[in-house]
């Protein structure tokens, strides 16, 4: 039995802490707990009955409504609706709500509260203009379904990068609480969420735009070697050329990395001629994206 002091719902809460430690509780049974009272000149205890419910959360509609929320966060930048964005934002003067910016010259800024987030835009929409894209690349609840973060990446007339927010849900459904878009080159501005009970996770794949391709442009798609009317009639300055193959026949074979020709030939097989040859790292970026179907992406 543990004692506590009588009507103080501290310790009432730390009691039912202490009891929540080593027990079991399922929820939609009842529990009969004794508890002992000492108040200094008084000692007794009482048996009550505790019945402990069990809450269902959908996360897959969690989620949902979470990639709602952005997609309509989004769409006020494009509308450069001030409106819209200041009523998916938590209204709180606290610091905990707030935009993290880095702007072109290097600089950082922090707007904190409701009013200093709605004001930021109205500066923030004279420098900028345009389409909002947001690519959602991971989701994170907790087991309460009442707090989130979001990471992804964004693009916004000239300006893109990553951001990463903090949302939380009142009694009016989800909100963002914070956004920060500097992609933690000032420090960290939101923490990950420790224990989440749901995760979204995207798998990212090997692009040949931004993995492939600057290698073979820097190693292989050079004078002499397999640019224009290169060797062996391989030409790998593009993605067309270099899916048509050379004089050995097709240079991969999509969905299958590791028998596919370019594989073999960089992977111990003597190319580049001049060294350093292909890193591991590299070779397997190859046999990812060609597993993945090698496409044009």
């Amino acid at each position: 039995m543990v004692p506590f002091v009588r009507n103080k719902e501290v310790e009432l809460a730390r009691l039912f802490h202490n009891l929540g430690t080593g027990l079991q509780l399922i929820g939609g049974h009842v529990y009969t707990i004794t508890i002992r009272v000492a108040d200094g000149s008084h000692n007794w205890t009482a048996p009550f009955n505790i019945t402990f419910v069990t809450e269902f959360i959908d996360f897959v509609a969690e989620e949902q409504a979470i990639r709602d929320l952005c997609a309509v966060y989004a769409a006020a930048h494009g509308d450069q609706d001030e409106d819209t964005l200041t009523k998916v934002w938590l209204s709180d003067e606290s610091k905990d709500i707030f935009t993290a910016w880095a702007f072109w010259a290097g600089t950082f800024e922090k707007n904190e509260g409701t009013k200093a987030v709605s004001k930021a835009w109205v500066g923030i929409f004279r420098l900028r203009g345009g389409k909002m894209n947001v690519d959602i690349t991971y989701i994170a609840i907790d087991s309460r379904g009442k707090e989130a973060v979001l990471r992804g990446t964004y693009d916004w007339g000239n300006q893109k990068g990553d951001l990463i927010a903090a949302l939380k849900k009142d009694n009016k459904g989800w909100k963002i609480r914070a956004i920060d878009y500097t992609d933690g080159r000032f420090g960290t501005q939101i923490k990950t969420l420790v224990a989440p009970a749901h995760i979204f996770e995207k798998i990212v794949k090997i692009s040949f735009k931004n993995d492939i391709q600057p290698i073979l442009a820097e190693r292989c798609a050079i004078p002499g070697c397999h640019a224009a009317l290169g060797a062996r009639g391989l030409n790998l300055n593009q993605y067309d050329t270099f899916k048509k193959g050379g004089n050995g026949g097709a240079a991969f074979i999509p969905g299958n990395g590791k028998d596919s020709l370019v594989v073999k030939r960089i992977d111990g097989g003597g190319m580049p001629p001049i060294p350093p040859s292909l890193n591991a790292e590299q070779v397997q970026l190859f046999i990812d994206w060609i597993d993945e179907g090698a496409v044009n992406n």
